[in-house]
């Protein structure tokens, strides 16, 4: 069996865990077994050797697996979820972006945390429409150069009661301090009642601090 050494750390340490007595002994005795194991491709799905199999709960069979083969962790954590709590624990919820809108207030800004490939833009402009607020809704992506800009937009929205879109704030850092000294200023202030500033950005630290305090605090 090839495995690198942290992996066999790691079930040497295991074996000294109450439960998984002997189960180096097992790699010792069933060698053969224990390697068509640990090469196949989804080994979540796959009977544990022996007497492992019928002699660890769930959650034990889990740790063998974290041992062995980190990479499949998350896929076996996702069914362990599904099993024992259900499937809507690791269903993404679908969000109602109207809803959302609907609750919300012109001094708080409404913030897209961004995954890989998703641009929440093209919902945004379908929200506008159905409102009768796409001529009043202004876009701006953020980076070098774009502050002043930005800062305009959202004064005028303020103002005129504009609908401001501020995209990928993770690459505008350096304007970000500025930006939550205006949002705090904006508590005091007297707002347009359909103004509002929609923000996306990377879940990076800076931005966390900055905007999503009540999470961190």
């Amino acid at each position: 069996m090839v495995i690198s050494e942290q992996n066999w750390d790691n079930i040497t340490e295991l074996d000294k865990v109450s439960g998984f007595h002997g189960i180096i002994d097992s790699f010792e005795q069933h060698y053969k077994a224990w390697n068509g194991w640990y090469a196949t491709t989804f080994p979540e799905q796959e009977d544990l050797v022996g007497e492992w199999n019928d002699k660890l709960t769930d959650f034990q069979k889990i740790c063998v697996l974290r041992s062995l083969r980190p990479d499949r962790i998350s896929f076996c954590l996702t069914q362990f979820i599904i099993t024992k709590l259900g499937p809507r624990y690791v269903d993404p919820p679908v969000l109602d972006l109207k809803a959302t809108f609907d609750e919300s207030i012109s001094q708080t800004p409404l913030i897209f945390v961004l995954s890989p490939g998703v641009d929440p833009a093209q919902s945004l402009i379908s929200l506008s429409e159905s409102v009768k607020m796409a001529q009043r809704m202004y876009s701006l992506s953020l980076g070098q150069g774009q502050a002043p800009i930005a800062t305009k937009l959202i004064m005028d929205g303020i103002k005129d009661g504009n609908w401001v879109f501020l995209a990928n704030c993770h690459l505008s850092l350096s304007w970000m301090p500025t930006l939550d000294k205006m949002i705090a200023t904006m508590q005091s202030m007297k707002l347009h009642k359909k103004f509002r500033l929609w923000l996306s950005s990377s879940l990076i630290r800076t931005f966390q601090y900055l905007f999503c305090k009540p999470v961190l605090r």
